[in-house]
């Protein structure tokens, strides 16, 4: 992100979705004086943008214009919750001076599997320098020797998971690609490996096509047309009724995408919702 647009994305977040653009709550947002943000972040930006402002609320001012137009702050209501999680971890140890107007309260935070921070380090590094290291991982077959090459970062809703090529044994000719979680590995050689197997070889990372949900005739009728109402922004195809289309899907991330949809608990009883179709 370039970090400048820190006051774009500030400003349009409150005068969206807060309604309330305020001089004052901006500066105190972003740590500037106030007429330092009135001239070169408010200002500036209605020249730029040409945007149209509109009284709120007293001195406040909100966008007259859609969600549509926001060019900086989240512009759907899941991406805005998300920004709002990932600053409430940068407060966290300081919640008196969190800037934002509601925290998420979000009960599974921390209850995922958490990695030691210097195996996550030691792959995160070799992952950003395309480079290797080596470990003892703990697969379920048993604990064994292995050098990653880590190319990407996926966060799946159980877990988070490095992709890359494995290699188990010294002088073993041929690896695959899989996907490593960094809570099992026992130890790690923080000492990167230059010679890493790219990315470019891992042809489930790079295959990517439609993945196609039907609701399950099998719901009782109420549940089901509730899900109707919950997901109607998603099913958009009108010739495919109860039908869900995600486009341009990895290969190597759609067993995740199933998983988190098939199935959902609805009080205490668990049913199959969204069952994945064949592509034609």
């Amino acid at each position: 992100m370039n970090v400048p647009k820190i006051n774009e994305i500030f400003f349009e977040y409150l005068a969206y979705w807060e309604s309330g653009l305020q001089a004052s709550r901006l500066a105190k947002i972003l740590g500037q004086s106030r007429e330092h943000v009135q001239r070169n972040t408010i200002s500036r930006f209605e020249r730029t943008y040409r945007v149209r402002l509109i009284n709120s609320q007293g001195r406040m001012r909100k966008l007259a214009d859609t969600s549509e137009g926001l060019r900086f702050a989240p512009s759907r209501p899941s991406d805005l919750v998300r920004m709002l999680d990932g600053i409430s971890i940068l407060f966290q140890n300081a919640p008196e001076d969190y800037p934002l107007g509601v925290r998420v309260e979000n009960p599974l935070h921390g209850l995922m599997p958490e990695p030691d921070a210097e195996v996550f380090r030691a792959l995160y590094a070799a992952c950003t320098h395309k480079c290797a290291v080596r470990m003892q991982y703990h697969s379920k077959q048993g604990v064994f020797p292995m050098t990653f090459s880590p190319h990407a970062l996926v966060q799946v809703p159980d877990r988070v998971h490095f992709r890359g090529y494995a290699q188990w044994a010294a002088g073993q000719e041929k690896g695959m690609f899989i996907d490593l979680v960094p809570a099992r590995v026992e130890s790690i050689d923080g000492e990167m490996i230059w010679d890493a197997v790219p990315s470019s070889e891992d042809a489930d990372w790079h295959s990517k096509s439609s993945a196609v949900y039907r609701l399950s005739s099998e719901l009782p009728a109420a549940l089901a047309a509730v899900l109707r109402q919950e997901w109607a922004s998603s099913m958009t195809d009108n010739s495919r009724p109860d039908t869900m289309v995600i486009p341009s899907v990895r290969k190597a991330v759609k067993p995740y995408v199933d998983r988190a949809l098939r199935y959902r608990w609805f009080g205490n009883d668990h049913y199959e919702t969204w069952i994945p179709q064949t592509v034609e």
